[in-house]
């Protein structure tokens, strides 16, 4: 119990005093900073325990530009969005490793759904 409010004093004074918050450190560099020298803690979960979507919006001046994020609606994919991973898709990863750019039912391993643009100054080898 008292490292809990050890370390929960030390994140409240943290945040206060720089308005960056660190997990792991007491000197964060950004507004978020998670440190850890444990090889089997590196991940950051983002858990929905229920009927929604788990995502991260990337935002400028309070407004999504992008969503990356699960759709559970639609078989779990991975979408990435201009407003909302459901949303205006823009990039689909289905669970067999499909991935659609401008679609999102992907039906072979890379699907372009729209025009293709594409430059090549040089092929060194290439096999088939």
């Amino acid at each position: 119990m008292k490292k809990q409010l050890l370390t929960l004093s030390t994140l409240f004074i943290t945040y206060f005093a720089s308005a960056q918050v660190g997990v792991g450190t007491t000197s964060p560099s950004e507004a978020l900073d998670v440190e850890t020298s444990d090889a089997t803690k590196t991940a950051i979960d983002i858990n929905n325990t229920s009927t929604g979507d788990p995502k991260i919006n990337l935002q400028l001046n309070g407004t999504t530009n992008f969503s990356i994020g699960i759709d559970n609606s639609d078989s779990d994919k991975l979408k990435i969005g201009t407003t909302a991973p459901e949303t205006n898709t823009r990039v689909t990863i289905d669970n067999t490793g499909n991935v659609g750019v401008g679609t999102s039912t992907p039906t072979s391993t890379f699907d372009i759904q729209g025009s293709l643009s594409y430059k090549v100054n040089t092929i060194t080898s290439a096999t088939t």
